[in-house]
């Protein structure tokens, strides 16, 4: 069976050679509005909000914590572009890549690998994440569903790799 995540990333590589601009015009935000407020269930399961940048951009920040291997709090900022847009009347379907820093209080330890030789409780860490995921918005309810996968990794206080990554809802206002 072929890796996903290897093929998740070919997939945004081959997106990334195409203008979004050439998949069809306007936001990928519902409704072109601005600022979505929301949830994400997965490591970390979090709140956030996504604040758009421009048609095809926007910010992410999300505070919540781990739940399936510790009890941390997570902070996270990714800066994403959706380079994959097709519009429909009732709302849009996009895929995007990003790129951001997440810090958490209380780690125990990377999920999928580790860096400490043991799992051992960290006052804080600090990571690099890479955001790949799709985005449907519907305009009339003015929501965005999202699902992705988040290769990251952790460079204080030590170096190693790790996966997160969820589902969630934003509601835009």
């Amino acid at each position: 069976m072929q890796n996903p995540i290897a093929l998740l990333a070919l997939a945004f590589a081959v997106g990334l050679s195409v203008p979004a601009a050439a998949a069809g015009g306007g936001s990928v935000a519902p409704a072109g509005r601005s600022i979505g407020f929301g949830f994400e269930l997965g490591a970390p399961t979090s709140i956030g909000a996504k604040f758009m940048t421009g048609d095809h951009t926007g910010i992410v920040v999300g505070v919540g914590g781990g739940i399936w291997y510790d009890a941390s709090l997570s902070l996270h900022v990714d800066h994403l572009w959706h380079p994959i847009v097709s519009h429909f009347d009732s709302g849009s379907f996009s895929a995007y890549v990003g790129i951001g820093g997440w810090a958490s209080i209380g780690y125990e330890g990377a999920h999928l690998g580790y860096y400490a030789p043991y799992y051992t409780r960290q006052p804080v860490s600090l990571g690099v994440r890479v955001p790949l995921g799709v985005s449907l918005a519907f305009n009339e309810l003015h929501i965005e569903l999202f699902a992705e996968v988040v290769p990251s990794v952790v460079l204080f206080p030590g170096i190693g790799g790790f996966g997160q990554g969820g589902i969630g809802a934003r509601f835009y206002f």
